[in-house]
């Protein structure tokens, strides 16, 4: 029996993955050494990373928004932005490419949609959308300092992008899609979120179909882009962005693998 030992750090990597790391270019094949270095769980889609390495990536992060469901009031929070431990290892990432001479371009994602669409808030669309901006306008820059960083709301990524959200739903409706219902359903049950309200079953479907529009969103806008996974579990949340692309996204994972 052959068994594969590995260096401790050293990712599990197919003979495919292998050979879309050795025909990278040697600048491509130093911002790769960078992302594996942060890795803190396993690449995922390593082919799809290197041909987006090739290319010229940029990278995505999603900051996300919390709340109190009963009272339909959202924090002065945005994810991961609000965490000065995780936005210095993000800038640390743009710094290291960028001492490298690749220097990086990251865009920072707020979903403004999801308090309508997933949790099902009877809030207008344009009371929150309004408030993600003036969240954004208020978000301390120094810490990307240096870097080349924008910050864009999902409404503005979506206008005029077709399919449109109301049209992907009934997509996520088929049975071809319940095993990430009913993954994403168990996880919200062993770990209840005050933010939503009314039927879990439905709020779960409806944020299915928000990361299929992601992810075709992603394709559309940045082919060559590179998420930074801020949400866990990455088993649950990392296959949900796949569900309509023609190619997988590929996801590095910089913060720990929480469960919450």
């Amino acid at each position: 029996m052959f068994i594969l030992v590995l260096e401790e750090g050293e990712m599990p990597y197919g003979k495919s993955e292998r050979q879309a790391i050795k025909r990278l270019a040697p600048d491509d094949l130093r911002r790769f050494e960078i992302l594996e270095k942060c890795e803190l769980g396993e690449i995922v889609a390593v082919a799809e990373l290197c041909r987006a390495l090739r290319a010229g990536p940029t990278l995505l992060a999603y900051a996300c928004l919390a709340g109190d469901g009963v009272a339909r009031m959202l924090e002065e929070s945005l994810g991961f932005l609000s965490s000065d431990r995780k936005t210095r290892r993000v800038q640390q990432v743009l710094t290291d490419l960028r001492d490298l001479g690749c220097a990086t371009r990251l865009v920072v994602i707020v979903d403004d949609f999801e308090p309508c669409r997933a949790w099902q808030w009877d809030v207008p669309q344009e009371q929150i959308t309004e408030w993600c901006r003036l969240l954004v306008d208020a978000t301390p820059r120094e810490v990307f300092a240096g870097s080349d960083v924008e910050f864009v709301l999902c409404s503005e990524l979506e206008q005029g992008f077709e399919p449109r959200y109301e049209e992907i739903y009934p997509k996520i409706c088929d049975p071809k899609f319940e095993i990430l219902v009913h993954k994403n359903l168990q996880h919200i049950r062993r770990f209840p979120n005050k933010k939503r309200v009314g039927d879990g079953r439905e709020s779960t479907v409806r944020k299915v179909a928000q990361y299929a529009i992601q992810g075709l969103v992603l394709e559309h806008k940045f082919p060559h882009g590179i998420l930074l996974q801020t949400e866990t579990p990455w088993a649950v949340k990392d296959p949900l962005y796949d569900s309509l692309r023609q190619r997988p996204l590929p996801i590095a994972h910089l913060f720990p693998d929480e469960r919450r």
